[in-house]
């Protein structure tokens, strides 16, 4: 696990081989939570930088990977829902030769990774439940990512430090990532024990300086303690998007005190709610807007830039990691 590299010792790991990046450090898909330069500013200090694209348009991908490519030459990735991804949107990563695919959880994936595969391709995919990371073996996945209910977004109904050492159990020779509420190094060094071959990171990197979220939102995630994040299935109530069942984690605020629990009224007024919400986002008022972050928040304090962000996990982890071998006499 810790190996040397040019002098260095530094963690090294089987998913490294594989994404081809230094340090086991890889940040998630975030819709509106990424853009190019963060996505670069991760690949280029050594880990992977993952940018979400389902709801792009393949013009919109292919201008997005020329800017990443434009600001780093090291590998990165683009992220789709399963669901919701159109077959042309595909075409565009594969055509640009995106190192990287990334899924998330929703319809069979084995065409999908089949065809990035065949191309040359390396693909994960986002599990939430052991039989999601029974489907993503099945159709040979190269990395698994398993999300825990913790992390920020949509999420599902497991503890990640539950549901990970069962898909491990099970992956064989597939690295398995852990995501969900993962903000240090020591969080990097117990999932490494834990069997993990990385991390899956979001919510520390909105608490990024590249992070293309607001100033507000930023704050709010620095102000956060324990219990201030809720999840809920009134996001997708509010955005016209109940295809995906599942409940979403955000920073608690006035509207999340309105609707969270009482989503059967939510979709009882939808029309006037969903105003509201549009108001919101026009004025900017993030007490009744999403702010999709997980409880990892609690623990981050700082607003720094994403390299700085990646080097002090990984120096943190290994420093964990002696201090765990040392207790072994």
């Amino acid at each position: 696990m810790l190996s040397r590299l040019g002098g260095a010792i530094m963690i090294h790991t089987k998913a490294c081989e594989i994404f081809g990046i230094m340090h086991p450090v890889v940040l998630a898909g975030m819709g509106g939570g990424a853009n190019p330069a963060l996505v670069a500013a991760v690949s280029e200090v050594g880990g992977l930088g993952i940018l979400a694209c389902t709801w792009a348009t393949p013009d919109d991908i292919r201008a997005q990977v020329a800017d990443i490519r434009a600001r780093t030459s090291r590998p990165f990735g683009v992220n789709f829902v399963l669901d919701q991804v159109a077959p042309e949107k595909l075409d565009a990563a594969i055509e640009e030769r995106v190192p990287v695919i990334s899924l998330f959880r929703g319809t069979d994936p084995t065409d999908i990774v089949a065809r990035a595969r065949a191309a040359g391709l390396v693909t994960t995919l986002q599990v939430t439940t052991m039989d999601e990371a029974r489907t993503a073996l099945a159709a040979g996945v190269d990395v698994v990512i398993v999300q825990g209910r913790e992390g920020g977004g949509h999420m599902g109904p497991h503890p990640l430090w539950t549901l990970l050492p069962q898909v491990v159990a099970i992956a064989g020779a597939t690295p398995v990532l852990a995501s969900g509420a993962l903000v240090s190094g020591r969080d990097l060094a117990a999932a490494l024990a834990m069997g993990a071959s990385g991390v899956h990171m979001g919510t520390r990197f909105l608490a990024s300086v590249e992070a293309p979220i607001s100033d507000q939102f930023k704050a709010a995630i620095l102000a956060a303690r324990d219990g201030d994040t809720v999840a809920s299935k009134m996001w997708d109530l509010l955005w016209g998007q109940e295809w995906s069942g599942m409940m979403a984690r955000a920073l608690r605020n006035d509207l999340t005190l309105r609707w969270a629990g009482r989503e059967g009224e939510l979709a009882a007024s939808l029309g006037p709610a969903r105003a509201e919400f549009a108001a919101a986002k026009a004025a900017g008022d993030h007490s009744r807007l999403n702010m999709l972050a997980g409880e990892g928040s609690a623990r981050i304090d700082s607003i720094l830039p994403a390299a700085e962000i990646v080097r002090s996990v990984v120096a943190e982890a290994e420093a964990a990691l002696r201090e765990a071998a040392a207790l072994i006499r």
